[in-house]
């Protein structure tokens, strides 16, 4: 549904629960069709909210379809209620019990539209993979739940201090009949408090859903606050104007079920953004504060009226425990997930490390992690007087298949050598891709030096396995052995020699190995600043 027809759709639906909320509210009928007017316009409002919350859900996945189909289950549950309520006060002329079966129907929509806020929060693409971060989303639910809670009790504890207490007792009325009449405000908080959280976290894509929710459960709630005020002051006929929130309510939440989201793929949540000088953005203060304010306030307030002598009852203390319970169960819920964070941290600042000094194609150490261990080696054998010996082996054949077979061959390949390079060697050497089909050995014992490379030129004589073809790709090795307390040893003077015996064997002939000798006849320098700029394939 496009924005333009909703809004006419809305204008409508509003204008006509207005137009009935006037004419039932202010009387402007006789008696007996105000009473038919009030009743069915309720019947019909919830009606109409359960079949716009379910026909809004043909044709969506995920999530979308499920808080529609949830919300308009419990909006059904609420109009069977209704049901209840209109025979008894149309029909058959009569106020119904407090409470009645109309108070089941009434509070199971609370449950449903509770499951379905839940539902709500979860904004990820349907059939989309659950990542680990996504688990998050279960405690997220967790503690909006508790904060509904404990802003429910601080509130409630408020209240019965200092207006609900004094009015109960001057008015006696049945224990039952005020518990149910309390529930519903208690519980329309609960709703309210999770709306505003989700609303602080910025559902990207389901604001104005959000948005109708909001103003649905707030006009339901000063409902819910006036019968519960009726019934505690022991009015048995409730106004028809009390109802106005029970009509468009059913209204609003049916606008929700209809209203269009954002098409525009989006995350689940979208942060709110950070203000210039770095602090914390005003919804994010709302978003951290909300349950504890009103906990702060009724503390304070029960302190003022302790020290001047008015001690808190049974019922103010043994509520407060429960609330301090549910404060104490937040602070864990939020501590393991804190912790989980850190740790999810610890894990992406380890793979950034490994991503930064090894070769994503062949997990093997990168250019620059050879470098610096081999400026490491050069100055702790200067130290104890051990020689530095360097591999430094290039691909014959690669390009016959890297050109032949595509590039992701030649991948594989590369991959296939890797592994055969680290078979070759302890785990206490370094193997590194230093450019396309370039690998350096940095060997942790020079007397092994000539087996090794014997080693890995047998290895490299097995043919490979590429695209269901055998292939054979052998490597010309330089070996350099070297005195680090030789004057003006470097990495780079390492690797130019390297480089140098290397390109002699391949002289010599593809699968040798050559040593370095300064005979060979180049200066290693002139050969160092191209390895240092080279960059794998």
């Amino acid at each position: 549904m496009d924005r333009k027809r909703f809004a006419m759709i809305a204008a409508t639906a509003m204008s006509l629960a207005f137009v009935v909320v006037v004419l039932a509210g202010f009387k402007l009928l006789p008696p007996v069709p105000v009473l038919a007017l009030d009743n069915l316009a309720q019947l019909t409002a919830g009606t109409a909210g359960t079949l716009c919350c379910l026909w809004s859900a043909r044709g969506r996945h995920g999530s979308d379809r499920k808080w529609r189909l949830i919300m308009g289950i419990g909006w059904g549950i609420w109009t069977l209620g209704q049901i209840v309520w209109t025979w008894y006060h149309v029909v058959l002329r009569a106020q119904p019990p407090q409470p009645s079966l109309a108070d089941v129907g009434y509070l199971a929509m609370t449950v449903f539209v509770l499951v379905a806020l839940l539902v709500f929060s979860d904004h990820r693409q349907p059939g989309s993979v659950v990542l680990p971060m996504d688990r998050r989303l279960t405690r997220a639910r967790v503690v909006l739940v508790l904060d509904g809670l404990i802003v429910v009790g601080s509130l409630f504890i408020l209240t019965w201090t200092t207006v609900m207490e004094s009015m109960v007792r001057a008015t006696s009325p049945s224990p039952l009949a005020f518990a149910v009449a309390i529930a519903y405000p208690l519980i329309d908080i609960v709703l309210l408090v999770i709306v505003v959280m989700l609303a602080t976290i910025r559902l990207v894509g389901r604001r104005l859903p959000l948005a109708f929710i909001g103003m649905g459960m707030i006009t339901l709630f000063i409902s819910d606050c006036v019968f519960a005020y009726l019934i505690s002051a022991g009015v048995k006929e409730i106004p028809a104007l009390a109802n106005f929130g029970y009509i468009t309510a059913p209204v609003l939440f049916a606008l929700a079920a209809l209203a269009p989201a954002s098409s525009v793929p989006v995350a689940m949540y979208a942060a709110p953004p950070r203000r210039a000088d770095g602090r914390l953005p005003v919804v994010e203060w709302v978003h951290v504060l909300m349950p504890y304010l009103p906990l702060v306030l009724t503390g304070s307030l029960i302190l003022v009226r302790t020290a001047f002598g008015s001690a808190p009852g049974p019922l103010e203390i043994y509520l407060g425990l429960v609330v301090i319970a549910l404060v104490v169960v937040r602070q864990l819920v939020t501590l393991v997930e804190n912790m989980w964070l850190l740790d999810r941290i610890r894990q992406s600042q380890r793979q950034l490390e490994h991503q930064a000094f090894h070769d994503s194609l062949t997990g093997l150490a990168n250019r620059v992690l050879f470098r610096d261990r081999l400026d490491h080696a050069i100055h702790l054998g200067a130290r104890r007087g051990h020689p530095v010996t360097l591999l430094f082996a290039d691909l014959d054949d690669f390009k016959i298949v890297n050109d032949g077979l595509g590039h992701a061959a030649g991948d594989a390949l590369l991959r296939a050598i890797a592994d055969r390079l680290r078979s070759c060697v302890r785990s206490t050497d370094t193997v590194a891709r230093l450019g396309g089909d370039e690998f350096g050995i940095l060997l942790d014992e020079a007397e092994r030096a000539d087996k090794i490379a014997e080693r890995l030129l047998e290895a490299l004589r097995v043919p490979f396995v590429i695209c269901g073809e055998q292939h054979l790709v052998r490597a010309s090795i330089g070996l350099v052995h070297a005195d680090p307390q030789e004057r003006g040893l470097t990495a780079d003077v390492l690797l130019g020699r390297a480089d140098i015996a290397m390109y002699s064997a391949k002289r010599h002939g593809k699968g040798t190995l050559v040593t370095y000798e300064p005979a060979l006849g180049v200066t290693p320098s002139v050969v160092a600043p191209r390895l240092a700029g080279s960059t794998p394939a």
